[in-house]
């Protein structure tokens, strides 16, 4: 079972989508901060992801049934990324295809040791 805060909402970051930031701000490095190179980006999803949300996706993505119980409220976290997709194309993956890239490596890595 999974237990949760029922209202708790945060952002997520794929691992890809991390490396894709990184190569992002070192190709646009010169184009984007001029001579003073210094800049900060959030980098995540931009938007909050309840985790009841997560944890039936990552159940369906596992394509297991996972029994969810929610405790207290919780809060909410995320930060804007309009800056990174502006300034560098930054174009983050969705929960689904993120979730899917870790049920695979999941099965693969299940395989492995099995």
């Amino acid at each position: 079972p999974i237990e949760i805060e029922a209202d708790r909402q945060i952002d997520i970051l794929h691992i890809d989508d991390a490396i894709q930031a990184m190569i992002l701000a070192q190709e646009s490095l010169s184009d984007v901060c001029g001579e003073d190179r210094h800049r900060v980006y959030n980098i995540g999803r931009g938007a909050p992801t309840a985790l009841t949300q997560l944890a039936q996706a990552a159940s369906v993505a596992a394509g297991r049934v996972v029994p969810i119980f929610c405790e207290k409220a919780g809060s909410t976290f995320y930060m804007s990324i309009a800056a990174a997709k502006r300034d560098l194309g930054y174009v983050p993956t969705s929960l689904d295809e993120g979730l899917a890239d870790v049920a695979a490596w999941v099965q693969d890595e299940e395989a492995v040791t099995s």
